[in-house]
């Protein structure tokens, strides 16, 4: 039975062109938002990153693609960003 599900997903897998996928008409939203400096380096990995600050805040915001078609079909991807 696992077997079978394995072979399923793989071969719904397949069904997609091989990347590198080209993904055109997209529709974009930035909104910018300035974000305290405290608060963004709370949720920013501290692994040798540094964020980009003046007077204390650094710029984040939302961050939104909408492609009407795809390779995969239409797509929309979504992304919080914390900090510069």
């Amino acid at each position: 039975r696992a077997h079978q599900a394995v072979a399923g997903c793989i071969s719904s897998i397949m069904l997609h062109p091989p990347p590198p996928w080209r993904f055109s008409n997209a529709r974009i939203l930035y909104q910018p938002t300035l974000v305290p400096l405290q608060a963004a380096q709370k949720v920013t990995p501290s692994s040798g990153l540094t964020l980009l600050s003046l007077f204390g805040w650094t710029l984040g915001g939302i961050f939104v693609v909408d492609w009407t078609s795809s390779p995969i079909g239409p797509y929309r991807e979504v992304a919080i960003l914390s900090g510069l």
